[in-house]
């Protein structure tokens, strides 16, 4: 249920809440040390077309791998925060220049 005093950074909010496990299989999927395997049905693996997962939380150590655990290990504010940087929810953010290009949102 959507409420009409919602923000739509609260909207998305929720949406993520349902989403984000997606991204968690994102991580995993793409990284190298995965034991995860391809699908047994098809003949097509999605690990090789899937781009690099693009998020990284602040301060993250360049070239090190972000995981699943590590995704999964942050709270649902700090991975939306981190993969919506440029959602806003007033005034006072729209002036953060640190706010990603929307083109780089994954949804």
């Amino acid at each position: 249920m959507v409420k009409n005093e919602w923000t739509l950074k609260q909207i998305h909010m929720r949406v993520f809440e349902h989403l984000r496990w997606l991204l968690s299989e994102w991580c995993d999927y793409k990284d190298p040390n995965t034991t995860k395997e391809a699908g047994k049905g098809g003949k097509y693996d999605l690990r090789k077309d899937l781009p690099p997962f693009p998020y990284r939380p602040a301060g993250w150590e360049e070239g090190k791998t972000f995981t699943a655990a590590d995704f999964d290990a942050m709270t649902i504010e700090d991975q939306f925060n981190m993969c919506f940087s440029g959602l806003v929810s007033g005034d006072a953010e729209k002036a953060n220049k640190d706010i990603a290009d929307l083109e780089h949102m994954p949804y």
